[in-house]
C-alpha cells in the first residue's frame, strides 16, 4: 500500500500540477492578495479549466485513481478513527472512497466550498 502511495507520489502529472500552482499562488501574491480572496477566486472562475472538479486537474477521477484505491487499505492497516482531509477542496474524488472512519473532517480555505459540501455530503 505505502509503495503504490510513494508510486503516486513520485508521478510526473502530480509535481508538473504542484509547480502550475505555485506559479499561480506567486502572480495572485505578487497582486497582494489574501490566499482565500485568491483560492474563491480560482473556485468562482473555475481558474484551474477543469470540465470536471473546480479544485483541478488532479482531482479529477482519472487522476485520483491510485489513491482512491489505496487509502481504504491505509485507513485499515493503521487503524485510523478520524481523517482529516485538507484542503478537501470540492469533494470531487474523496466522495468515492470508503473510508470507514469514525469521523471525517474536510477542511478548506473557499467558504463556500464548504457550504457547498456540508450541504451536499454532511449526511453521507
Amino acid at each position: 500500500m505505502i509503495t503504490k502511495l510513494r508510486r503516486l507520489l513520485r508521478n510526473n502529472y502530480i509535481v508538473n500540477e504542484v509547480k502550475k500552482t505555485i506559479i499561480y499562488l506567486r502572480f495572485w501574491q505578487n497582486k497582494r492578495k489574501p490566499l482565500t480572496t485568491v483560492f474563491t477566486n480560482i473556485y468562482k472562475l473555475n481558474e484551474w479549466k477543469s470540465g470536471e472538479s473546480v479544485s483541478g486537474t488532479g482531482s479529477i477521477l482519472n487522476h485520483t485513481e491510485v489513491i482512491r484505491n489505496t487509502l481504504p487499505g491505509l485507513i485499515k492497516e493503521f487503524n485510523i478513527k478520524i481523517f482529516l482531509d485538507a484542503p478537501c477542496g470540492d469533494f470531487n474524488w474523496m466522495k468515492l472512497v470508503d473510508l470507514r472512519v469514525e469521523k471525517y473532517i474536510g477542511a478548506d480555505i473557499v467558504d463556500e466550498i464548504i457550504i457547498k459540501n456540508n450541504h451536499e455530503y454532511s449526511n453521507q
